[in-house]
Order: structure tokens, then C-alpha cells, then sequence
């Protein structure tokens, strides 16, 4: 079986890279965006299994690239996960689960209840 592959949309590298290592440490394979823009075309070009999607970024929002990306057809069931260090209002949890956001955590996060959580929406076998 393929190693599943996921996507982190994430401006901050050195938080990003601490991600990656995690999620290849559980066994999947992981990208990084920098930003929404490159986030949208990396989403784009590639058959991703999973998005860990930042909110606030210098280019870029993370829900307005979600709502780009639930609107085509063949990526609008990719299971996404928002790590945020924004504060987390009505608005966000109303946006997120209009936009069908499987989980959100806020940077600091437990890294094994996100590892949990990815496993559940991704098995990797």
C-alpha cells in the first residue's frame, strides 16, 4: 500500500518541520506550503490524503484556501485539520464546520492526540 501523504499549509518553517518529522515518525509522508498560495497549488497538483491547515498567514488565509478547495469536486472530501495559534471564535468554529474541518488545535498542541487524530481520519495501513 502507498504511503498516505499529507499537506501542511504553514508559514512559520521551523513549526511546520516539527509537524513533518511527527507525521513521518507515524508513517506517512508530508509536504509543506508556506502559504495559501502555494498551499492552493501544491492541493491542486497533488492527490493529498489529509491537510493540517494553518488559519493566519502573511499570504493567504487558511479558510478562504479551504473554501477554494471544497469547491472542486475531486479534492472536496480531503479531510482537513486546522493548528491554529489564532484565538479560535464563533466565527472560526462556524466557518470550520460549514467548510467540514475534522478537527482544530491550537498551537501549543499535544502532539499525540494530533498523531490520534490523524490516524483516525488516515490510516496508514
Amino acid at each position: 500500500m502507498a504511503e498516505k501523504k499529507i499537506l501542511i499549509v504553514e508559514d512559520e518553517i521551523e513549526f511546520a518541520e516539527m509537524v513533518k518529522v511527527r507525521l513521518e515518525g507515524a508513517g506517512y509522508s508530508a509536504d509543506i506550503a508556506l502559504d495559501a498560495y502555494e498551499g492552493n497549488k501544491s492541493i491542486m497538483n497533488t492527490n493529498y490524503d489529509l491537510i493540517v491547515l494553518d488559519l493566519a498567514m502573511p499570504v493567504g488565509n487558511g479558510l478562504e484556501l479551504l473554501e477554494h478547495v471544497r469547491e472542486h469536486p475531486d479534492k472536496a472530501d480531503i479531510p482537513v485539520v486546522i493548528m491554529t495559534g489564532k484565538l479560535v471564535d464563533d466565527y472560526v468554529l462556524s466557518k470550520a464546520k460549514e467548510l467540514n474541518v475534522s478537527a482544530i488545535f491550537t498551537k501549543p498542541y499535544d502532539s499525540e492526540l494530533f498523531i490520534e487524530k490523524v490516524t483516525s481520519l488516515v490510516p496508514t495501513s
